[in-house]
This record gives C-alpha cells, structure tokens and sequence, in this order.
C-alpha cells in the first residue's frame, strides 16, 4: 500500500462476527454502513483491521468484499435459496455452499489463527515515515476493553475516532447483564485515551457523555453529534408477508431482552386475549432472542398467546419492510434507548409508531409518534386498542403529523463525517509537518 495518501485504519471486528447473524442489530448495519463506504473511498488508504489472538491485523482486501457481499445478499435473501436466483445454477450451487452464512465464518476464524504465527500484516506494518497521518475508526464499540492491544495507537502517533452509541450499561445497569456495565466503563476509558474525536448519535449521548467524563474525571475529546440515517429496510423490495391471511397486527423490532420492555406488551396481550377473543390483534416480534429476560421467554411459550404473537428472529429487509407497511402501528416501549433506529425506519416508511416516552424517542421522533410513559400499562393498553379500531382517529391523526417528518439520508451523514474526518487530518497533518 502506498503511503502517500492518509491511513484509514477501519476496525470491523465485530461487523465480521456479527455481519452474518440473524436480523443484525442496529449497530451492525451502522457498521456495515461505514464498511461500504470506506470500500470505494480514493482519498485515503484505508486498510480493514480485525482483532485477533495477537492483536490487529489487516483483513485482506478481497476477503472484505466477499464478506460485504455476503451480508447484503444474506440481509435481502434470507427468505430465498441462493442458487434460485441467478443464471447458472451449477456454479452458483457451489458458491453458496461456501458463502452460506452458516460456513462462512471459516475465514474469519482461519485469518485469526493464522494471527498467531504472525502472518498476517499488522497495521503498523503500513505506517512508515513518510505517513503524516493515520487515523483509527472504530463505528461500533468492539474489542475496547483489550487496554494492551491497542498501544500500537500511541506508539505509532495513530489518530482515533469513535462512535459512542450510548451509555446504558453505566447509567441504566438493570437492564445488562453483570459483566456489561464494567466493560462499558473500560471501553470510555479507553475511548478518553485515545480518541481526538467522539462521534455520538444523539444529544442526549452527547450530554450524558459530558456529564460521565467529568464524573470520572476522563480526558475529554471533540465531540460531535451525527444523527444516523436508515437504509437496508427502508430501501429494500417488499415481499410476500411471512404471516398467512394476516389481519390488524402490531410490530415491535428489537432485541428480547429487559430494557426493551417485552414483558409489559406480553402481558397486555394477554389482557387483549381475554378482553376480546378472537378479534383481539396480533403481536409480530422481531428480533433475536437476549438475556436476563426469563419471563419473557415463558410467556413466549404460552398456549393461550400462541395465536396471537408471532416470534421471528430471521428475516430478509424485505420481509420486515412488508411487515411494518402491514401494520397498525410500530410499537417501540423502551425503558431506555441511544436512538431507536427502529423508529427512524417506521417513521420513514410513514409507518405510525407509538414510543416510550424517554429523551432518545423525543429527539429522533419529533412531534410525530404518540408518547406514553413506558411504566404506564392501562395508557399503552388504551393506545393499542385504539389503533386497532379503524374508526378510531387517533392513528388518523399520526398520519396527518407524519406528512413533514424527514430524516437525515446516509449520503448527508456520510457527507458530514468525511467533513469532520477532513478537518481531524488537516489538523494533524499541520501538527506532523511542524
């Protein structure tokens, strides 16, 4: 690689582990966002490095795209079988024995272990002295808490930036499990020694991130606010519906686990079971199962619910984007949330939504969705009922308020960032020739 050029050092150790699962997370498709943008960047030299048994190394460039590939076919196919959908179903029968999701980890795995021996390249491998800048991006949180590994940073004058998506696990500890809250704390530290810029995705992050820097007495760096953009179920072709003779339904999207506030929904549906029978409307549950959320699983498994809440943690954009077009309403009850990407994207697809009443959903929701205390049950009973009745004008009027409602694009994001990355090599270019 030549030298002449700026160093993008883009870490996607866990975009790799995690590009492939099912129905990825809001991060991973930030991530995933960033790796495809950074692919077709000519201003800099940008390497993917992923973490391994001895620290970073460099991903070779043809894996990376293979991979992105991959996961942009998985995330839009999932309900289709590869070889069904192109011209020469020998050849590519092959290819999708090797590049199903299932098998395809085994790269992955073998570049870490071949980490060991030292033969992959390192990134310092690239930095030479006629590198004036190099600048180390980190979209997702991973491998932060491995102090040691990320000394090459410092030793080789290595600029970092990092997204901060929230702060949950400190502030909000009873919704993680034991071990998250102490790994947060270990990723910000490492964050105030390392960053020149923070990236959060939201004011209240912003504010938060201030007020806990000063606390803790941590250096504090820039820090920029840059709202995310939605993409990959907003854009993606609609498909058939994945329920049978589907009927008034509501949607949540999100991982299982306590914050996200299953276990209230649960139980007014089995309220909405009771109270209404056979015409009570269906839950749609998106989102792969989590932690700490046993309750939840057990109701999961009741008979009586059985019929009226449909679990999927593996669908394709598609089948989510027909999903939430579908619906009555996305239901978002979070106790606590960074953003709530989820929102954006039903909001984007005039979707009405009806959202816990925290800052985040505040922020990014505007006036738009209807707002309730997401402690307040008999309200969110209220609500759901009255956005079952079609002659009810409370669904109606969102509607209405949504006519205006706009977010940014991944292109304004993207066009931002690349400002502020500018500005940081600028910056440190005038500080290396001086």
């Amino acid at each position: 690689m030549a030298n002449n050029k700026p160093i993008i050092f883009f870490d996607a150790s866990r975009l790799f582990n995690r590009l492939l699962s099912s129905t990825p997370a809001g991060i991973d498709r930030v991530d995933l966002a960033y790796a495809k943008k950074f692919l077709h960047d000519q201003e800099y030299t940008v390497a993917y490095i992923v973490y391994g048994k001895k620290g970073h190394f460099i991903f070779p460039r043809l894996i990376v795209i293979l991979f992105l590939w991959v996961a942009e076919f998985s995330s839009r196919n999932r309900d289709a079988k590869f070889s069904s959908r192109v011209a020469f179903p020998l050849v590519t029968s092959l290819v999708a024995y090797f590049l199903r999701p299932s098998n395809f980890l085994w790269i992955l795995k073998f570049f870490r272990w071949m980490s060991v021996l030292g033969l992959p390249r390192h990134p310092e491998s690239i930095i030479s002295k006629s590198t004036l800048v190099a600048v180390y991006i980190n979209v997702s949180h991973g491998k932060l808490t491995k102090y040691r590994r990320f000394s090459w940073l410092k030793d080789n004058n290595v600029s970092g930036v990092f997204f901060v998506h929230d702060l949950i696990p400190i502030l909000n500890p009873e919704f993680c499990t034991d071990k998250q809250a102490e790994r947060h704390r270990a990723r910000l530290e490492m964050i105030s020694q390392h960053a020149d810029l923070i990236i959060s995705i939201s004011e209240n992050t912003k504010e938060e991130l201030v007020r806990y820097f000063s606390k803790e007495k941590l250096s504090l760096p820039e820090i920029q606010v840059l709202p995310l953009a939605v993409d990959g179920i907003c854009h993606a072709n609609e498909v058939k519906p994945v329920i049978e003779n589907p009927t008034t339904y509501f949607v949540i999207l999100s991982t299982i686990e306590p914050r996200k506030n299953h276990l209230m929904l649960l139980k007014i549906w089995k309220r909405l079971v009771k109270d209404f029978g056979l015409a009570a409307p269906k839950l749609v549950i998106i989102g792969r199962r989590g932690w700490k959320n046993d309750k939840v699983f057990r109701l999961l498994e009741d008979k009586e619910l059985e019929p009226y809440v449909h679990e999927y943690n593996d669908l394709s954009d598609g089948q989510v984007k027909s999903l939430l077009l579908g619906s009555r309403a996305l239901i978002s009850p979070s106790f606590v949330e960074g953003y709530g990407l989820p929102v954006v994207e039903a909001l984007s697809l005039k979707v009405p939504v009806i959202a816990s009443d925290i800052p985040s959903h505040r922020e990014i929701g505007k006036s738009v969705p209807d707002f309730i205390d997401p402690y307040d049950a008999e309200s969110w009973y209220a609500h759901i009922v009255a956005y079952t009745d079609s002659e009810n004008t409370m669904r109606a009027s969102q509607l209405e308020r949504m006519s205006d409602f706009s977010i940014i694009s991944w292109k304004e994001h993207m066009l931002t960032f690349d400002k502020l990355l500018k500005e940081l090599v600028v910056k440190k270019s005038v500080v290396s020739k001086a």
